[in-house]
């Protein structure tokens, strides 16, 4: 079987070109595909080491695989990792599956101990009927372009040199070299969702297409060029449309109003955000519909259909919502700022134009203060306006703030919750500076700016 190693060999090179001399760190779960990556390696006189995750799932059987790897680890001299999760555990806290559930918990730790080793690479087993699978199973729940790629060779540190090399080839190979495996019984069960697309499906493709694995190879190198194509025009449309401030992301949809593409560029830009291509399609569809105010969540987000815009920010936990201000008071911490008091005698010299800087009468100010948010029904008088009465709401529509810059507005009240400041943007008429004015106090808010979405 020369012929599989010098193809073997020649990817693991073509993987690994830029590193004069890597070594690697072999992830072998003890099954067929893994022993036979395994003895391919042994061949390359290489540097490499041994890692075994045993996930717990099968009681003795789990047990069994992790020392049949140790023994042919240590028959051969080899370096040897191994580590034990408690894999439903880690799936019921983190609400994932426990074949994801076992992947993360797998791939974090062998990164994890390929640092720690001094390993170049981390290798996996996975051939081109897993790629296969991949496909169809992103494909039948539903994906972007990049879904239907497969299973990429190389992701940073992890290659994976079979990914050419179908099931049967590995098996014809085995068996010429007369190796060891140990069987996963759970393989066998349709109790996972790509067991059934390996026993149902894949039998069937191939009894239509024999030369599948063949055909799947080119269909997706004619994909990869094409999604590198179609990722220049998704770059460049985000670079025309796409805005960061203020902790928050502003898309112009504007000039994207009628491309008939919209929903799937936008899933491309926020599918870094967590958010799901019928989303995507949904806020297309608010957007045309101009239903202004329509907020949607992902897991680690939001976005707000705002006008012609769409805005997006990261999602925060649930804050304090009320503050109280005490006479005496200098400091108050926000979760957006930090808001200084000033205590004066006399009349302010100058009086500023910052919005973030107010000035009150200190015998109009009742304590204790309090900041809160906006809510239904607020009312103040703004200061220029003779005493005339303004809702909040009103304001906020004159100075087109959107509904996420609205979360982040403090209202300063006095005892009798009158709104003294709509802070960062308007005082009120009632506790202004006046020519009686004995003493004044200076309040001065300093927005956090460096949040990060």
């Amino acid at each position: 079987m020369r012929p599989v190693y010098r193809r073997f060999r020649q990817k693991l090179d073509l993987l690994t070109e830029e590193a004069t001399q890597p070594s690697f760190l072999l992830a072998v779960s003890g099954g067929l595909d893994s022993m036979v990556l395994w003895d391919l390696l042994s061949q390359s006189n290489l540097v490499y080491g041994v890692a075994h995750c045993n996930f717990q799932l099968r009681g003795n059987d789990s047990d069994a695989d992790e020392a049949f790897v140790s023994d042919q680890a240590a028959k051969q001299s080899i370096p040897f990792l191994s580590t034990r999760f408690d894999t439903l555990a880690f799936a019921k806290k983190e609400q994932l599956s426990t074949q994801e559930a076992a992947r993360n918990l797998r791939y974090e730790w062998l990164e994890k101990q390929r640092q720690e080793n001094g390993y170049s690479y981390i290798v996996t087993a996975h051939h081109l009927d897993d790629s296969i699978e991949t496909f169809l199973y992103n494909f039948t729940k539903g994906t972007g372009l990049k879904g239907l790629l497969g299973i990429p060779e190389k992701n940073d540190k992890i290659i994976r040199p079979l990914l050419s090399f179908s099931r049967e080839t590995l098996k014809i190979y085995y068996q010429s070299r007369q190796l060891r495996h140990r069987e996963d019984a759970s393989n066998a069960s349709d109790q996972y969702q790509r067991n059934k697309l390996r026993h149902h499906v894949l039998p069937v493709l191939y009894e239509i297409n024999p030369g599948l694995a063949e055909r799947f190879l080119r269909n997706t190198s004619i994909l990869q060029d094409t999604y590198y194509l179609f990722q220049e025009q998704v770059a460049a449309w985000k670079q025309k449309v796409w805005k960061e401030e203020n902790n928050q992301v502003h898309i112009d949809l504007s000039r994207l109003s009628d491309h008939p593409a919209l929903a799937t560029l936008l899933f491309e830009w926020l599918q870094a955000f967590q958010f799901h291509p019928d989303q995507a399609r949904q806020m297309v569809d608010s957007f045309r519909r101009n239903q202004s105010g329509a907020r949607f969540l992902s897991a680690s987000h939001e976005l707000l259909v705002d006008r012609s815009s769409l805005l997006l920010k990261k999602r925060v936990k649930k804050v304090q919502e009320k503050y109280t201000i005490n006479e005496g008071t200098q400091q108050v911490l926000l979760p957006n700022g930090r808001l200084t008091i000033t205590h004066y005698d006399g009349q302010p010299g100058t009086f500023p134009k910052d919005h973030h800087r107010a000035l009150f009468d200190a015998a109009t100010l009742k304590f204790p203060l309090r900041l809160r948010h906006w809510e239904a029904g607020d009312t103040f008088s703004p200061l220029g306006m003779s005493g005339k009465h303004k809702k909040i709401q009103d304001l906020f529509s004159d100075r087109k703030i959107n509904r996420f810059e609205k979360q982040n507005i403090w209202l300063l009240t006095d005892v009798q919750d009158r709104i003294c400041w709509v802070v960062g943007l308007q005082m009120d008429e009632r506790f202004k500076i006046t020519p009686a004015t004995k003493t004044y106090y200076h309040f001065h808010f300093q927005e956090d700016t460096k949040q990060t979405l």
